[in-house]
């Protein structure tokens, strides 16, 4: 117990000049010369002598002040200071999940082009900041961040998910490099997750009787005009979901019965030339009476006048879901069910890839090699799509 009472400190009075009391243990009591009191206390750190304040009396009182006291000198016999230590948990909470990611943004966003940031932006912004937005970057675990993905896998957001999770790998990266915490929980996703979301991602089938019901299914969609046109172009085509949707008309050229892809829309970044088989070239003429006067061959849902919005990237796979094929299809599997199939068929392996835009080993050769294989690709694709004709009429 130390020298001070309530009573002995109620009887401070102003002198005129400040004093202290002491309370033993390096605890005492200033009063200055208006009579104020605060809590002052005296102990070494790091072979120091250190004068920290605890608060004002009687708003800290006597028993607060002494357990106060005593933390400041435990922890000061470890090294550590105590407002340091407060400072640094006071820290950790302001540094929310979407304060840090801004902050990581800043830093990082000067070397990247518009489109990429923006697409960044919008994930996080859309995905990230409304989940764990406002809770401290330490305070979050895997588990969390698991429920997210898995909230986008399961609406059939595959490749969003996969986005997801590597951006915000990259800002708990950054949080750690920081000291905003120890450590990264996307660590213990890194096998899991990307396996998850790549094996959901690519469902696909490859058993002609499947193949068979799926196609006689996707025949007598009810859906929306648009998607059911798309959802019937998608196993002829095969391109990847983000290329079909944002297919514009003035990229097909009827008369040659191609589909021009320019580069910026491409994965690889480079042109891609896709042949249009007479039952692709059937579909689009069909479509082309409902959207031809806008931009998009798949416009959004009341967008088809003018407007600039090619349909939902989940369009599709919303509209396999409907007909019962979620976990079984997806509009990117349609993709590894072609290549099977095509490879099964006996198709020369580099046409099948070339087909796929699958990236060039060889960079040097891939600058020209766009168009390569086109004659015997379109001799192919006109036969894959007889082949599946054959199908719904087995």
């Amino acid at each position: 117990m130390g020298e001070l009472t309530n009573t002995t400190i109620q009887a401070l009075k102003a002198t005129g000049k400040p004093y202290t009391k002491g309370d033993g243990e390096g605890l005492s009591i200033h009063v200055d010369i208006n009579g104020n009191k605060t809590w002052r206390s005296r102990f070494t750190l790091n072979n120091k002598p250190t004068l920290r304040g605890l608060g004002s009396y009687p708003e800290v009182s006597l028993a607060q002040a002494r357990e106060k006291n005593l933390e400041y000198r435990k922890l000061a016999a470890q090294g550590i200071d105590y407002n340091t230590l407060k400072k640094i948990e006071k820290d950790k909470l302001n540094n929310t999940f979407e304060r840090v990611a801004k902050q990581w943004l800043e830093d990082t966003c000067s070397r990247w082009v518009p489109k990429q940031k923006k697409k960044v932006v919008s994930i996080l912004e859309r995905y990230a900041f409304p989940a764990i937005g406002n809770i401290p970057v330490h305070e979050i675990n895997s588990k969390k961040i698991l429920t997210n993905i898995k909230q986008l896998q399961i609406s059939g957001k595959f490749e969003t998910a996969k986005k997801y999770f590597g951006y915000v790998k990259r800002v708990f990266k950054y949080a750690k490099l920081h000291q905003y915490l120890d450590q990264n929980p996307c660590d213990d996703l890194e096998r899991g997750i990307i396996g998850s979301a790549g094996s959901t991602h690519l469902a696909s089938i490859k058993k002609i009787s499947e193949l068979k019901k799926l196609l006689c299914d996707i025949n007598h969609y009810q859906g929306s005009f648009v998607v059911r046109n798309a959802l019937k172009l998608t196993p002829l085509l095969f391109v990847r979901p983000g290329e079909l949707r944002k297919m514009e008309w003035s990229e097909i050229k009827f008369d040659e019965k191609e589909w021009h892809i320019p580069a910026e829309k491409m994965k690889m970044a480079s042109p891609h030339i896709v042949p249009l088989s007479t039952q692709a070239l059937a579909i689009l003429e069909e479509i082309k009476i409902e959207t031809g006067a806008g931009r998009y061959v798949f416009p959004a849902m009341g967008s088809r006048q003018g407007k600039e919005r090619p349909m939902s990237e989940n369009a599709i796979n919303d509209a396999l879901s409907r007909l019962g094929y979620q976990g079984k299809q997806t509009a990117h599997g349609f993709r590894s069910t072609a290549s099977t199939l095509l490879n099964g068929m006996g198709y020369n392996k580099d046409w099948i890839e070339r087909q796929l835009a699958h990236k060039e080993q060889d960079s040097i050769r891939a600058a020209y090699n766009h168009a390569d294989y086109l004659p015997e690709r379109k001799e192919m694709m006109q036969k894959w799509s007889d082949y599946l004709d054959s199908k719904l009429q087995d």
